[in-house]
């Protein structure tokens, strides 16, 4: 046998002897659903946790700063109430969060970080005839059943400004697909609101009364659907809440100017870009009046900006981003820029990730206007080109609506810059609509093998799995994922008698050039397939937990000789069972080499 092949064998006569090791009936906390999912900074809230096997839970980790559990009460495996506190610092916006008993962490759900008083709404309550009175700037959590119409009574005078933001299916709970109405005293409908380039298919609606008085807001979902699990944040205010910002971004650390339209003009306001980040940063602008409830997404990266103008301009080397604006139906941007022979450019268009509507062509042209690239969708909806530049001189990136639709809202941020290899490990979905196998259990004194994915991108080579911030007692050893390898065997075991707990684990890879990746992992919250996602996150740390002792130990044989070509070998497990344990265990191979039945 070739000494590759006797390897190979032996990886999988360890993975044979691992795969049984974890806990054959345990099964963590489940949520269905948690109410309310939001609080204010420097509040507590109580949240209900709707499920089973609560009557187990431990504790609630959440993958980001400011929120802690301060008491947690169970009525019973389905019912149990959770006092989170939120400290005045906590970032606003979402926060993916995993219940964890002493068999394992839930499925991922999420709560909301606010800045307005929470108004909780008890069953029935805005439903009637007769509306919920809200007084002062608020956010409304309440739960919309199907076919029902919540009403608001929103006292205004005569000029008053009003915004109402819904916040349904990006609450992450449900499909909940919300329209908004507003009334004025006299019965008369003032304003109206779907979906949007920027919150999808939530609404949102902006006003000025023209009578003094009592008005009424209306919320219902788009086809009167709804769900039992159709949980919502309405915000209602006076704050700013831009459609669109510009610029779509800007360097870290830079102190920017930031212009908008509302329904009292054109408005500026100044942030400040974090500087210690590249990426999509969550933008949320405040004034007097208050704060945006939910952000606006902008770019922040090392691209030298280039701001469309009128006149000619200079052809800037790499990298750069352009922004511009498709102003007018049928109109085509050419931005250039220039490059060195030999140089491999990522060219991207970020715009309907961005709020805008415009669904950007792209092609690349040489100083003759001769086309070199071209593209259309994406992942997305945005184009992206990978471009090896031929020569020495400029090109022009062309982009256009792919409707030929233009209009004042139609802005794009291009950016051009190296194509960096895209180096990252992740743990693979065996199904994008569930949550299953997307945490790891380690029973208390026992063994668990997972199998890690390695993306490379155009990078060839070993990658090795660097992991820290692992459970206490908790050792991982990881074999690296050789050339032309996508798998990564992981062991993880956990110290006899160690206590359950839990952590969130921040797991990277290396690449024998030096690179360095992080862990990712997407999880879909509200999917319609697997092709059509309304709403998820990504993760960049993977929750692992020791659990209770497995109740079942397995022990193999080491065989006596290697496998012979085109032969067989038996190999002879030992399984024991702990004691007033009877459930069947079944014994599997995860990982076989290529040759091997």
């Amino acid at each position: 046998m070739k000494s590759g092949h006797r390897a190979a064998f032996l990886a999988g006569i360890v993975a044979l002897l691992l795969a049984p090791a974890s806990p054959a009936t345990a099964s963590p906390p489940s949520v269905e659903s948690i109410f309310p999912a939001c609080g204010r900074r420097g509040d507590k809230v109580v949240a209900k946790l709707s499920g089973s096997r609560l009557d187990t839970l431990r504790d609630i980790t959440f993958y980001k700063p400011g929120l802690s559990v301060e008491n947690i009460g169970s009525e019973g495996p389905g019912t149990c109430h959770v006092t989170i506190a939120v400290s005045p610092d906590a970032p606003l916006g979402p926060v993916p969060m995993r219940a964890r008993g002493d068999d394992g962490f839930s499925s991922l759900h999420l709560f909301h970080v606010v800045s307005l008083p929470v108004v909780t709404l008890s069953e029935n309550e805005a439903s009637g005839k007769v509306p919920k009175v809200l007084k002062g700037d608020c956010c409304v959590a309440g739960i919309l059943g199907e076919g029902e119409v919540h009403r608001f009574g929103i006292n205004l005078r005569k000029g008053d400004r009003l915004v109402a933001e819904a916040v349904g299916i990006r609450a992450g709970a449900a499909f909940l697909d919300t329209h908004l109405e507003l009334f004025s005293p006299s019965g008369r409908r003032l304003a109206v609101a779907d979906d949007s380039p920027l919150s999808a298919q939530d609404a949102v609606l902006e006003a000025v009364a023209n009578e003094d008085g009592g008005h009424v807001l209306l919320l219902r979902e788009a086809n009167l659907g709804g769900s039992d699990n159709g949980f919502y944040m309405l915000h209602v205010g006076g704050f700013p809440r831009p459609m669109r910002v510009a610029p779509p971004g800007g360097r870290p650390g830079q102190r920017t100017n930031f212009e908008f339209n509302d329904i009292r003009g054109k408005r500026t306001l100044e942030s400040t870009l974090p500087a210690t980040f590249s990426g999509t940063h969550n933008l949320y602008l405040a004034d007097s009046s208050g704060t945006s409830p939910t952000p606006n997404p902008v770019r922040v990266t090392n691209h030298a900006v280039c701001e469309e103008s009128g006149g000619i301009q200079q052809a800037p080397e790499v990298p750069v981003a352009f922004h511009g604006l498709i102003s007018a139906p049928g109109q085509t941007d050419a931005r250039t820029f220039t490059a060195r022979k030999g140089q491999v450019l990522l060219v991207e268009a970020w715009a309907r990730r961005l709020g805008s509507p415009l669904e950007p062509v792209m092609e690349i042209t040489d100083s003759t206007g001769r086309q070199l690239s071209a593209s259309d969708d994406d992942e997305g909806h945005d184009s992206r080109i990978r471009f090896v530049v031929p020569a020495d001189g400029s090109f022009s990136v062309n982009i256009r609506d792919q409707r030929g639709q233009g209009g004042p809202d139609h802005f794009y941020r291009v950016e051009v810059g190296p194509d960096v290899a895209t180096l990252a490990c992740f743990l693979p979905r065996p199904n994008r609509l569930s949550q299953e196998r997307q945490t790891v259990l380690i029973p208390s004194g026992g063994r668990t093998l997972v199998l890690l994915g390695a993306r490379r991108g155009d990078l060839s080579g070993e990658v090795a799995l660097t992991a820290s911030e692992l459970p206490p007692g908790v050792r991982l050893t990881a074999h690296p994922a050789r050339a032309g390898e996508f798998r990564i065997p992981c062991l993880m075991e956990a110290a006899s008698a160690t206590k359950p707990c839990g952590a969130l684990a921040r797991l990277g890879v290396t690449h024998s050039g030096g690179e360095r990746g992080g862990f990712v992992q997407p999880i879909d919250l509200v999917a319609e397939s697997a092709d059509t996602l309304y709403q998820g996150v990504e993760l960049d740390r993977l929750a692992i937990a020791v659990g209770n002792p497995s109740p079942v130990s397995v022990e193999l044989d080491q065989p006596r000789a290697g496998l012979p070509i085109d032969g067989a070998i038996t190999l002879r497990a030992r399984v024991t069972r702990a004691e007033g344990f009877t459930g069947a265990v079944e014994l599997l191979v995860p990982m076989l080499p290529a040759w091997v039945e």
